[in-house]
Parts: C-alpha cells; sequence; structure tokens
C-alpha cells in the first residue's frame, strides 16, 4: 500500500515538473515575455533547465548539501550527474528519485521566490 502510495505521488510531481520547464527565463524571453535570459540566481548565464538545476554555482551547493545529507542520513556517498538531477537515479528503486524531484521543487520554489536555493527549504518538506 505504502509503494503504491509512493508511486502515484511520483507520478504527480512528474507531473509537475513536465510543466515547470515552460516558465524559465530563456523561454520566456524568447516569447517577448521576460527582460532577459539570465538565471535568476547568478544572473551571468542563461537560465536553462540544465543550467538552473545542475550548472548553476547555486545549484551545484544545494547538491553537494543534499548529497551529504544523504550521507549522513544512510551512510551512502552519492554523485549525481546532470541526467541523475534531471531524470533520476533510473537503477534505483528506493526513496532517493522522491527526494531528488523534492529538491527540485525546492530550488524552483527559490527561484519564483527569487531566493537562492536554500537546503532547509528542502527539509521542511
Amino acid at each position: 500500500m505504502v509503494k503504491t502510495s509512493v508511486l502515484v505521488r511520483l507520478r504527480e510531481l512528474g507531473r509537475a515538473w513536465r510543466v515547470l520547464h515552460i516558465k524559465h527565463h530563456a523561454k520566456l524571453f524568447k516569447i517577448g515575455l521576460s527582460l532577459n535570459d539570465k538565471c535568476t540566481f547568478c544572473d551571468s548565464s542563461k537560465e536553462e533547465l540544465y543550467h538552473l538545476f545542475f550548472e548553476c554555482s547555486h545549484a551545484q551547493i544545494f547538491w553537494k548539501t543534499f548529497s551529504s545529507w544523504w550521507f549522513e542520513l544512510v551512510k551512502e556517498n552519492i554523485t549525481m550527474t546532470l541526467k541523475d538531477i534531471i531524470l533520476g537515479l533510473l537503477n534505483r528503486t528506493d526513496i532517493i528519485n522522491y527526494l531528488i524531484i523534492l529538491g527540485k521543487l525546492s530550488i524552483w520554489e527559490c527561484r519564483k521566490a527569487g531566493i537562492y536555493p536554500d537546503f532547509n527549504i528542502f527539509l521542511k518538506k
């Protein structure tokens, strides 16, 4: 029963994730709805999904903190690639992919609020 509810929640979050990609600055700028296409966090690179969630120095800090937190929790070192963050750890069936989705949602919420990614926001989820 618990496994089924987690899978349903993951599907719901996956749908929400697909909607998120529509509203980043690069796309809004391209269609004239944003004044620039720069990253909300670093204001130096083009705000594409891969930059916002992986390449940005502020996102990198978030994911390093996430990895340290995961190590403290389960004593497992993880190093995540762009593919792992965008698609999840495809070979895993445990809770880690759900947590990665929550991490991305936390980063997105920080972006919408105009603040740097804050790991404490993730922890409150």
